[in-house]
């Protein structure tokens, strides 16, 4: 369910982000997603009427829609392995 509301939010994001011209596309914040979800999808499940649970829901999106992050691809390098023993007396030459 999250990931419903999440993705209706990402695509007014994404939008928003080349009306602005980002360097980056963006995308939605999961974890504020989650978080904003748990608290309210209760509230929203206990209504009683039909349109107050779809205006809710719509809050519910506009929310998610004010954390944004760009989604970078960022060049992957592959670490350095260091050889040498970085704690010497651990390894002692034995008589």
């Amino acid at each position: 369910m999250v990931r419903d509301i999440r993705n209706s939010a990402d695509e007014e994001a994404a939008a928003a982000g080349r009306e602005n011209r980002n360097k980056y596309p963006m995308h939605t914040n999961e974890n504020v997603a989650i978080g904003l979800f748990k608290e309210t999808m209760l509230k929203i499940l206990l209504e009683p009427e039909e349109k107050k649970r779809i205006k809710k829901l719509g809050e519910l999106q506009e929310e998610m829609e004010r954390y944004v992050l760009p989604i970078r691809e960022l060049p992957g390098k592959e670490r350095r392995k260091n050889i040498s023993n970085k704690y010497k007396n651990n390894q002692k030459s034995s008589f």
